[in-house]
């Protein structure tokens, strides 16, 4: 936007001006004008008595921005109509009351044949150059927003017509669900979107949630979904109906109801149902939850609800075609722009590419137990999830080649040390000659090596008995799948993996599964040099609450998984487990982000890998 940035009076810059008028038009999601925020700006630095931005078309005029309703000094209708007459951009008159001395009217030609006026009631004397650069910005950012809104309308007109081609293409009830839920959510911007339907006992049950494929029906954002839509529909009044389906239908007009909810903070949830017009006869519930409702959004979820609606009549029975062969090639030159146009959009806009992994939640340090000898397991005391403490007894072995190896050790100690007592008494009662001396000696020499070596492996034998007692190497919990029925009688062999001790009370990291199709991209991401790829999970016990945490490690090899697939095993470290999250071994649902791609990659690169792989490699 190309103004006369220099353009001061005092200590007033429009460039300056419009800078922060553009900083809090960013800053702010609601649907608000960049126009009222200059005129704030202009108002707060000129110390204005009153600002007023009009749009001005023939005998007509709509107020844009007012800085105070209440002043009366502002030009009335008629001034004004004087002032469009005129030749003249900047119009002044002496203005009474204190501190004002006079009031300026800047007059410039804004959008088609509608103009653009800017009236400033202050005491400071504006040059005309400013007045008219003011209005020229003001009249810009107007023509900028209407560009904006244009674009706006388009782009959810095709979000609108991909959904509903989306919906009708579904091939069964359940995939139209899914699909009605994830359309909703990228054409309306919402939060979150649910379907739930009425069991044959009355009851509701959440059949699908955006985002979520799998939940537990136990899981406390499950529950409030559904009191949310039994609430809706004993609760539900009666809504302006709005307009029917863009079809050859019999006009349709769908409840849409706002449900009430405990305090501001908590998103605003519309609820519509889908298989009657009215809430209180349905027994399947639309459930959108916004952070702030627009005024089409009603509409636009009545559409794709009837979409849903004639989707399902025509999957259960015959439809009019009604179509001839002029509107069919109308339609196949409309279909072939889109397809140029959304082809062009997949290539140019890029988008975050993140991949999906399923693994578990488990502590950081994980000591292995193995069996330190062959033999039976004659107890265990501890079972698969059982809190253990360090040195705890968990099992028992018994190995009978130990004992006997120790019996028979015994029995040569006893006999070496019996015969070394007598040679050293025959020795000490004989008075021989020096030879026969000498010969005693060595034999009292021998025996006694013999004896220190029956000593040594005795104590050996005693060490590995002592070791058939099977103790807990750190304080945790035991992860072994049905230790005790697994092992508990049974025979064993030595160094053979018996169980798992977690240290529950130090760090804790997800182990993920990737599958070997993606690691690619979670490998150029890691090279890539840039921070640790992000990882954001939730637990299948609390699918709507999630925790955010980066990759810190990815093995070196592929591995089979228990399904028989190729995946690659992936570490994410937690500085602070979530306490809804904090079981041990709970599964969990993984979204890894691997950088931007082009938004076609990111939607199509199954299908291109496939490709790649199979016909261009």
């Amino acid at each position: 936007m190309q103004h006369s940035g220099n353009t001061q009076t005092g200590n007033t810059d429009l460039q300056f001006l419009l800078e922060r008028a553009l900083s809090d038009y960013r800053g702010t999601d609601t649907d608000i004008s960049a126009v009222p925020l200059m005129g704030a700006e202009i108002a707060a630095a000129l110390n204005a008595d009153a600002v007023r931005i009009q749009l001005l078309d023939g005998q007509t005029s709509r107020s844009l921005y007012c800085s105070d309703p209440e002043y009366g000094g502002l030009a009335d209708p008629v001034e004004l109509q004087e002032v469009l007459s005129s030749s003249t951009v900047v119009t002044r008159r002496p203005q009474s009351g204190p501190g004002t001395t006079e009031l300026c009217i800047a007059v410039v030609d804004c959008a088609g044949t509608s103009r653009m006026s800017l009236e400033i009631a202050a005491a400071e004397t504006l040059p005309d150059e400013w007045l008219s650069a003011a209005a020229e910005i003001l009249a810009e950012l107007y023509r900028r927003e209407l560009t904006d809104r244009l674009l706006q309308l388009q782009t959810l007109q095709h979000k609108r017509d991909s959904a509903v081609l989306a919906i009708h293409r579904a091939p069964d009830r359940i995939s139209r669900l899914h699909t009605l839920v994830e359309s909703a959510s990228a054409v309306q911007h919402c939060r979150r979107l649910a379907v739930c339907e009425r069991t044959a006992a009355g009851a509701w049950k959440l059949i699908c949630l955006t985002g979520v494929r799998d939940f537990s029906d136990r899981a406390e954002a499950v529950r409030t979904l559904e009191q949310t839509a039994a609430g809706a529909c004993l609760r539900s009044t009666t809504v302006e109906p709005g307009p029917p389906a863009q079809d050859n239908s019999e006009p349709v007009h769908r409840d849409c109801v706002a449900v009430a909810v405990p305090s501001a903070s908590q998103p605003r949830t519309l609820a519509l149902p889908l298989n009657s017009l009215r809430l209180k006869d349905c027994s399947a519930v639309l459930l959108a939850e916004f952070s702030a409702v627009h005024g089409d959004t009603p509409q636009s979820l009545r559409l794709l609800a009837d979409h849903f609606t004639l989707a399902a009549a025509a999957t259960a029975g015959a439809r009019k075609a009604g179509s001839n062969r002029g509107r069919r090639r109308l339609h196949a030159v409309a279909s072939i722009l889109a397809a140029i146009g959304f082809l062009l959009l997949l290539t140019l806009l890029p988008a975050d590419l993140t991949i999906e992994a399923r693994g578990t939640l488990l502590p950081a340090a994980q000591m292995h137990v193995y069996a330190p000898e062959a033999g039976i397991i004659t107890l265990v005391n501890a079972d698969d999830a059982d809190a253990v403490q360090n040195g705890q007894q968990i099992a028992e072995l018994q190995c009978d080649e130990l004992q006997l190896q120790l019996e028979s050790v015994l029995g040569s100690l006893s006999a070496a040390e019996a015969r070394l007592a007598s040679l050293q008494s025959r020795r000490i009662a004989r008075g021989d000659n020096n030879e026969t001396l000498q010969q005693a000696m060595g034999d009292v020499a021998e025996t006694t090596a013999l004896v220190n070596g029956l000593r040594q492996q005795r104590q050996l034998l005693d060490q590995r008995l002592q070791r058939l007692q099977i103790n807990a190497p750190a304080s945790g919990t035991l992860i072994a799948d049905d230790f005790r029925e697994r092992f508990e009688g049974r025979p064993v062999e030595r160094g053979q993996h018996l169980c798992r001790i977690a240290v529950t009370d130090g760090p804790w990291q997800l182990e993920l599964e990737v599958n070997e199709a993606d690691i690619g991209y979670l490998l150029a991401a890691l090279h890539s040099g840039q921070a640790p790829p992000s990882v954001r999970f939730s637990a299948d016990t609390d699918p709507a609450a999630t925790a955010t945490t980066t990759v810190s490690e990815v093995a070196a090899a592929t591995s089979l998984n228990k399904s028989g697939q190729l995946v690659t095993r992936v570490t994410a470290g937690l500085q602070q487990v979530p306490e809804h999250t904090q079981r041990l071994g709970s599964g969990v649902s993984a979204r890894i982000h691997c950088g931007r791609y082009p938004l076609g990659r990111v939607w199509f690169r199954q299908i291109l890998d496939f490709i790649s792989r199979n016909i261009f490699g």
